[in-house]
């Protein structure tokens, strides 16, 4: 499931939002990224009801969702992918 394999904590400067971050399973630094509170949650339930994570989280750029999908950040996934 997706909110065991990352964190999220109020933004500490914006109610709204939440910030979450995912640690890199290759360079086991954090990735952090902030969402509004409200898509973040909405995004989880469609996820777990089997939606396309382009579609529950469509705010969010391909960096982060990949991020959340594979626990990869962009500079390791580039480095992985693009050698």
């Amino acid at each position: 499931m997706l909110s065991e394999l990352c964190t999220y904590e109020p933004h500490p400067t914006n109610i709204d939002k939440v910030r979450v971050s995912v640690t890199c399973c290759e360079c086991r630094r954090p990735h952090r990224f902030d969402i509004d509170e409200a898509q973040w949650f909405s995004g989880l339930m469609a996820l777990q009801q089997g939606e396309l994570i382009q579609r529950a989280f469509p705010n969010l750029n391909r960096d982060h969702r990949e991020a959340l999908i594979s626990r990869i950040c962009p500079s390791c996934f580039d480095s992985i992918c693009h050698d």
